[in-house]
């Protein structure tokens, strides 16, 4: 008998999935790994997170790989939507298949239709560039956006972000950045999700900054109703890059800010976090395209708040913001930022205090695999890591565990309960006595109930001499054990000898139903009487013969004369 507890376990239960990263001393588990197949080409460049596709608890997973070859068609690209528990696939989508296609550049969510489910903006960057709508129940295409002046190699749908109800209709519309608008300048729209039309159109103010590489949605700075945007331009000022608050109504610039750092293309990565300021506005963390840059800034005037560079990062690669989780569970939230080009290794920082940031780590396995390069959280249970440059690419999903089943309710998994349809009365009740022992459940699911209540069946108890003396003995067990203490031993031992358990009124044992009477065995049949020999027909009368015919007389001869 193992120690018992009062109240039920948190139980974490990993599922299956190869150890690609290390795991930090405190965090999520790793849950499973969703591997390249071998069309995959960068499996885990964009993730968004949905609802709940599958009915099982737990919020489901679109992940993009604009790399993915459909039919011999080289960057085709394809979304997979799996199942955020397991990582089974769920659905697959593949735009209109064509060469370049780069279906699956971005990602975002949006409630399209008004129905209340979280659909899924899906961007294709080839060609004129378009984004597709599909439902969040059932995948679905509900409609494909293209620019109202299609523009090629615009890049229409490198970024996506959810931008509120624009236009009144009660449906989530799309801010879609173009960063190859007019030559790297930069475009970005604002789309109706109900009907896909445009709204607005912002074009850059100052040339080649590739404005509209990434998009993100702030606080209503205005005070207008309206979700206002963050934009990034990260090739403004010779690379240094820059970001700008805009008024979503109009576009007019609210605020903005400039990197300093030669080629860190500040802006090529932006990220909502929550107030991290406690300012009461939700706030930003602003990363770079290369060596490292990131900021988390202030989502009301983006003055910096933090400084989250890292020294040493590689060139080229991303810091990418990543939301935030409680991850330690102490009712705070941690920021999630990824290092694709970390050295050795990349990796993923999760940063508690924005103040005096002491980041916990998740490690990657290899050093080119670009592990954190994107980065989604699954709301209330876990998050998810891409790792696009390893070969094919790759997701890893981390989280607290994965749904269980707990029939009995006693915070024991059914798979590891001995006990699941466990007796959990607040104390020990012997037939109509009250122990008043409290009736706790140890750690393999059976409760102190349980444990006396499995003696009954077995024994029958023909009498209640015989109950109290098994009780007694399974009692003394309990206490040697340190399971029961003194006074709980008395209570038990007193409530066993005072119940009416084997007593006349207490409910006996079953008596044994009648053997059922045994069929009568059916009667024989008659044997059925045998035909009557049909009578031998007589033989047939012979014809009579016929009378012979009189013969002729004979002539008289003449007389002579």
């Amino acid at each position: 008998m193992k120690l018992l507890f009062p109240t039920p376990l948190r139980t974490m239960i990993a599922v299956a999935g190869a150890t690609a990263m290390a795991s930090p001393v405190f965090g999520a588990s790793l849950l499973y790994t969703v591997p390249a197949a071998a069309e995959n080409g960068r499996l885990g460049a964009a993730l968004a997170a949905l609802g709940d596709m599958d009915a099982d608890g737990i919020p489901d997973l679109a992940i993009g790989d604009p790399g993915y070859t459909q039919a011999g068609l080289a960057g085709s690209g394809q979304v997979q939507i799996v199942s955020g528990a397991t990582g089974s696939v769920l659905h697959t989508l593949l735009g209109t298949p064509a060469a370049g296609q780069a279906f699956g550049t971005a990602l975002a969510t949006l409630d399209a239709n008004g129905d209340g489910t979280a659909d899924l903006a899906v961007g294709a960057t080839g060609g004129i560039g378009s984004v597709s709508i599909y439902s969040g129940i059932d995948g679905s295409l509900l409609r494909t956006i293209t620019a109202a002046s299609p523009e090629a190699g615009s890049l229409y749908g490198a970024a996506l972000a959810n931008a509120g109800d624009q236009n009144a209709d009660g449906k989530d519309d799309l801010f879609i950045g173009a960063p190859g608008s007019s030559t790297s300048d930069g475009a970005v729209a604002i789309a109706s999700g109900g009907d896909g039309a445009e709204i607005l159109f912002l074009t850059a103010d100052i040339p080649d900054t590739q404005f509209g590489t990434s998009i993100a949605p702030v606080a209503d700075v205005n005070a207008d109703g309206l979700l206002d945007l963050a934009v990034g331009g990260p090739a403004a000022d010779g690379g240094k890059g820059r970001v700008q608050l805009l008024i979503s109504a109009d576009g007019g610039e609210f605020t903005s800010i400039f990197g300093t750092v030669a080629g860190a293309k500040l802006g090529a990565k932006l990220g909502g976090v929550d107030d991290r300021n406690a300012d009461g506005v939700a706030d930003l963390i602003v990363g770079s395209g290369s060596g490292g840059s990131a900021f988390l800034v202030s989502g009301t005037d983006l003055t910096t708040v933090t400084n989250l560079s890292l020294a040493g990062a590689a060139a080229n690669l991303p810091v990418v913001p990543g939301g935030v989780f409680d991850l330690d569970g102490n009712g705070t939230t941690e920021m999630l930022v990824g290092y694709p080009g970390a050295t050795p290794l990349p990796k993923v920082d999760v940063i508690p205090d924005p103040t005096a940031p002491e980041p916990v780590s998740y490690d990657a396995a290899s050093a080119v695999g670009g592990l954190g390069s994107a980065i989604t959280v699954l709301p209330g249970f876990g998050f998810a890591f891409g790792e696009p440059l390893a070969e094919g690419g790759a997701v890893h999903v981390y989280g607290e565990g994965v749904p269980v089943v707990d029939t009995d309710g006693d915070g024991v998994p059914d798979a590891e309960d001995h006990c699941p349809n466990s007796i959990l009365d607040p104390t020990v009740v012997f037939g109509d006595v009250d122990t008043g022992v409290e009736n706790v459940v140890d750690e393999e699911g059976c409760s102190l109930a349980d444990l006396f209540a499995a003696l009954e069946p077995g024994r029958g108890w023909k009498n209640h001499g015989e109950f109290v003396s098994n009780t007694g003995k399974l009692i003394k067990r309990l206490l040697r054990e340190g399971t029961i203490d003194s006074s709980e031993a008395q209570a038990l031992q007193t409530g066993a000898a005072q119940s009416n358990v084997g007593k006349d009124g207490h409910p006996e044992k079953p008596e044994k139903p009648e053997k059922p009477e045994k069929p009568q065995k059916p009667e024989k049949p008659e044997k059925p009487e045998k035909p009557e020999k049909p009578e031998n027909p007589g033989k047939p009368e012979k014809p009579e013969k016929p009378e012979k015919p009189e013969k002729p007389e004979k002539p008289n001869k003449g007389n002579k004369g």
